[in-house]
């Protein structure tokens, strides 16, 4: 299987370069040392066909304005969807056999917002073009990632925690599912084997936030101030369900207490 990456410099998708064969294409702005690379922006992904052929899945990882205060940005949420339809057009033209969309949990979430609407839309646009030409199209929801290198929500916890500082969690009474990022690039390799249609990468085993931090202080033997808020629930246990995916072969291979294990063995080491 020959893959093309975009994002690939991006904490998700250098993890999904690792695990991919050499063969794979990381699509950058800038050259990755060691890896095949193909220097073009996602604003000239016309340009595509000039660079690369004979492509059987394309992972579609970047989209600008994915965090901050840029998720409520009009404006550089269009221009993240009109990159990424650009992809899909170069796409059909390199005579790709399949295009992975990678969303977001967020798209599953009661809230709206400029970013969950442009990447629910651009799915579903995405999907028509495949559709149209002949292209097995998939749409990995993507959870709330950790591991080395990250910048979500278990890491910020984690860093205070670290740090003895305090730790404050909104909703923190709602579900969600927090998976490590081997997981989740495993998960990625799989629909790329094996999987169309829409698929959400998770445990299989969903908890309250405030689960997930009481597991993290405790391991961690933390001193931290823990402030659980209960907020209003915004995901259900059919958003996180991953039997579609188990049904194509993913089983998880990391459990929640064994992932932070791994990143206070990991921030020993770099210290």
């Amino acid at each position: 299987m020959k893959a093309l990456i975009t994002g690939a410099s991006g904490f998700i998708g250098r993890n999904l370069l690792e695990i991919m064969p050499e063969n794979t294409i990381a699509m950058v702005r800038k050259e990755i040392p060691g890896r095949n690379c193909v220097v073009c922006d996602l604003e000239h992904a016309d340009r595509l066909p000039e660079l690369v052929d004979d492509i059987d899945v394309i992972y579609h990882l970047a989209w600008t304005g994915a965090s901050g205060t840029s998720r409520d940005d009009d404006t550089i949420q269009e221009i993240s969807m009109n990159n990424s339809l650009r992809l899909a057009e170069a796409a059909v033209k390199i005579g790709c056999r399949k295009f992975i969309f990678c969303g977001t949990i967020a798209e599953r979430e009661k809230a709206v917002s400029p970013y969950t609407t442009a990447k629910r839309n651009t799915a579903k646009m995405i999907s028509g073009i495949c559709s149209k030409n002949g292209i097995q199209f998939a749409h990995a929801i993507l959870p709330s990632t950790y591991g080395e290198g990250s910048s979500g929500f278990i890491t910020k916890v984690f860093e205070k925690m670290m740090n003895g500082s305090d730790v404050t969690a909104d909703n923190g009474c709602g579900l969600n599912d927090f998976l490590y990022v081997s997981d989740v690039v495993n998960g990625l390799r799989i629909i790329g084997e094996k999987g169309t249609g829409e698929f959400f990468i998770g445990s299989g085993n969903p908890k309250k936030i405030s689960y997930f931090i009481n597991i993290m202080a405790k391991i961690m033997n933390s001193s931290s101030k823990v402030e659980i808020r209960p907020g209003a629930p915004t995901l259900t246990a059919e958003d996180l369900n991953i039997d579609a995916l188990s049904a194509i072969g993913y089983v998880p291979a990391v459990e929640f207490e064994d992932g932070i294990r791994k990143m206070i063995s990991l921030s020993r080491s770099s210290t």
